[in-house]
Order: structure tokens, then sequence, then C-alpha cells
């Protein structure tokens, strides 16, 4: 009861926990104007692409506390009990049950804001959520483990640079499981899904070394205590050095079922349904201008949302794409040069995804057509004015562009 009693009256590294969460994920929600909307997985991807700051954050705030529990001045006094490490832990225990509180709103409200759109299942993302927490959880606990050796003043920028460290070795490894990966998608994951057999094994690895840790602060034996320090050092290294068997994300199919017809149908994935009215009206401005130039017949009638990633062979459907950069998503309008990028866009060749790019040429006659199909269908007072390109000249290239001719 004592041991308990102890950690309940240092209740306040929860409370800054807590904090911690709640203020930089708030930031989080709102930056680059949340493009994550609507996309379940890229909700929770995103959400864990605080991480690099938040978790050195908590590793400072964790190991100035444990330091802090050191001195004679504070009640109780860890050092003082059987053993100390007890006490360091139940600790820890209470300041990241306030972590995985504060996670467990700040990811409600994001996930209550993307909807239920998402045509995908939703267990893999939940379980991508409990790792980030055990990620907290231990980073949190090499700021404890920090902050026992190290006086507070040292402490806190120690375990801060530390946990920089191991983001930077641990969380960025693209070649095998990353034991911190917690999330860093910028752009749409449409089409994946995070894979089960990868999370079971790096949430595996993440217990097996939060629980060695605790082993290492729980033992008076200084053998068995470096006995589990060296085993922690083993399974990260073999998270460094492990192949890459596993990929965190699987593919899935998704299908663009959400459509608004009109003159022209124009199809997008459930996901990105907040885009169909913009999307719609504007090929329809760009299908007006190109009749008005006399080069419409060269255009299909019916268009897709393009899939990320989708090359030449899934494109020759006869159907049109329509592709969304990620840096679109941060509002609900699309652009109208941009919609006549995508309708004028030979998706279909494969020379768009080889090594070797297209020529310039293919280059400069692919603005010179979009500059006068937006232009004089965003501005009236445009309607007339060339910009290096008759309608004939055009229809010439729209043809070249079907046929993938690019020379």
């Amino acid at each position: 009861m004592r041991l308990l009693a102890g950690a309940l009256a240092r209740m306040h590294v929860a409370v800054y926990g807590f904090v911690l969460v709640v203020i930089l994920e708030s930031i989080n929600f709102f930056d680059r104007g949340m493009p994550w909307r609507g996309e379940w997985n890229w909700t929770v991807d995103w959400i864990g692409s605080v991480f690099p700051i938040l978790g050195p954050l908590l590793a400072g705030v964790f190991a100035v506390d444990a330091g802090l529990a050191r001195r004679r001045t504070q009640l109780p006094q860890p050092e003082g009990l059987p053993r100390p490490g007890r006490q360091f832990l139940r600790t820890w225990a209470v300041g990241v049950a306030g972590i995985a509180i504060a996670y467990a709103v700040v990811a409600a409200a994001f996930l209550m804001t993307t909807g239920t759109a998402a045509h995908v299942p939703k267990g893999p993302g939940v379980a991508m959520l409990a790792v980030q927490v055990l990620v907290l959880a231990l980073y949190a606990l090499l700021g404890t483990s920090v902050g026992r050796v190290v006086r507070p003043a040292l402490g806190g920028p120690l375990a801060a640079a530390l946990a920089v460290v191991a983001f930077w070795m641990l969380a960025r490894n693209e070649q095998a499981v990353a034991l911190l990966g917690s999330g860093s998608a910028t752009a749409s994951l449409l089409g994946l899904q995070y894979s089960l057999t990868y999370l079971a094994i790096q949430a595996a690895a993440l217990l097996s070394v939060l629980g060695l840790i605790a082993a290492a602060h729980l033992t008076t034996a200084a053998v068995l205590r470096r006995s589990a320090l060296v085993l922690v050092a083993v399974l990260v290294g073999a998270a460094l050095v492990s192949p890459p068997k596993y990929l965190k994300f699987d593919d899935v199919q998704v299908s663009a079922s959400v459509c608004q017809q009109a003159r022209v149908s124009v199809c997008v994935y459930p996901e990105h349904r907040r885009f169909l009215p913009s999307l719609s009206a504007g090929v329809v401005r760009i299908h007006d201008e190109a009749s008005r130039l006399g080069i419409s017949v060269v255009l299909t009638n019916v268009y897709v949302e393009r899939r990320p990633h989708e090359v030449a062979t899934s494109s020759r459907d006869g159907r049109g794409r329509l592709d969304l950069r990620p840096d679109l998503f941060g509002s609900d309008d699309i652009p109208l040069v941009d919609v006549a990028w995508s309708v004028v866009t030979p998706w279909h060749c494969p020379q768009l995804y080889a090594d070797t790019p297209p020529p310039p040429e293919f280059g400069s006659a692919l603005e010179i057509v979009v500059t006068e199909l937006s232009a004089d269908a965003e501005d009236a007072a445009s309607v007339g004015v060339t910009y290096g390109m008759t309608p004939a000249q055009a229809r010439t290239a729209l043809l070249a562009f079907h046929t993938c001719d690019f020379s």
C-alpha cells in the first residue's frame, strides 16, 4: 500500500503526460488543413506522426520526475525502500495511464472527424493505435530509467536526446520491423491496410523490451540486471538488422463507387467523397471549354479517381483518371488547373511510369493545352487568348497523348 500511495502521490507525471499528448495532438489535428479526413488508416498514421516530438518530450519529463524522486526531500524516498525499482515502475505506470487516457481521447476525436466512410476493416487501425501507446510507454520508461541514475538537471535533456537517437535508429528502418514505428504518412493510404502480422511482431518486440527493462529495475542482483539489459540490446540489434520479411501494409481492393453524373460521369472513392462536387464541376467546365475549342471529341466522358501508385496497366479501361496530389487534401476544393492536368494527362501511357521521363516536348505541349483549357474556363476574359497553340494544334496534341506518341 505504501508503494501504491507513493505512486499516486506523484500523479503529477500523469498530468504532465496527459497535457503533453493533448497539446501536441491538438496542433497535429489542425496541421496542413487536416488532409487525412475521410481515410481511416491515414488518420491513424497521422495521429502517430507527432511522435518524433512527443516521444523525446515524454522521455525528458519522466527522467526529471524519476530524478526528483531520488532526492531526500521527496517523499516517499524510493532508494530507501527494500526494492526501490518498484516505486519507480509504479510511478511510471501511473504516468503511462495518463498518457493512454489522453491518447484515447485524441484518437477518438480524430476518428470521429474522419467519419466512417472508409470501406476498409477498422480492426488493423485500432491495433496500430494500441502499438502506438506501447511506443509511448517505451519512451516514458526510457526517461524513467535515465532519471533513476542521473540528476534531474541532466537527466531530462539526456533522456530526450537518447529518445531522438532511438527514433532515428528504430522508427525509420524500412528494411525491417521498425520497433518505434508509429506513423508518418503525409500522403493518402488508399488501397493499403495495416499488416496484422507486422503489428503483432512489433507489439511482441515492444512488450519484450518493456518487460526486460522493468525486470532490470526490479532485480537487486547486479548479474540479473546486466543480463536483462544485454537482452534489450540484443532485441534492439535484431530489430536493426532483421531481414525485411514483412511489410507494414498489405494491398486491399478499393472501388471508386461514389459518382456524380452530369454531362460527364465522375466517380471517387467513398473516403474522398468530399472532393466530388468540386471535381465534377471542374470536369464539366473543362469539357465545356474543350467543346468550344472543338476538341472535346478527343476526351472521354467517364472519369474515376486515380488510386495512389496506380500504374499504366490498370488505366487502360477507356476511363479518364483524376489525380489528387497530396498537397490538395487540405481543402475540399480542387483548383481548376489541377482538374485540367488530370483530364489531359494520358495516364494509360507506360512512358509516364518508366525510369526515363518523357521528352521535354511532351511536358511543354501538355502545359500549353492545360493552360488553354483552364484559363479560358476560369476567366471569360481569357476566351480567345492563345497560349502558343491553336485549337487544331491542341487537338493534334491530345490525339498524340491518346496514342502515347510523345515525340
